[in-house]
């Protein structure tokens, strides 16, 4: 089970984009189902699929997953 912080970052993530998690699902080529059940902190996203997220967010994979700076 995933933390509640990143759910709340894959949240962030994905409203700070404009999307819905249908549109971002398309994007990554996942179902809209599995990005609900990141941020309601039920699971987590394959390490491919994070890479691609944070680069369309232009933040860190380690951000994104643990909320925590690449410099830290």
């Amino acid at each position: 089970m995933a933390e509640a912080a990143s759910a709340e970052r894959f949240f962030q993530v994905r409203t700070r984009l404009g999307l819905s998690q249908g549109k971002l699902g398309k994007l990554l080529q996942i179902k809209a189902q599995t990005i609900s059940a990141w941020e309601r902190g039920e699971a987590y996203p394959r390490m491919e699929t994070a890479q691609r997220l944070a680069e369309m967010a232009n933040v860190s994979v380690e951000w994104l997953l643990t909320g925590k700076a690449s410099n830290e």
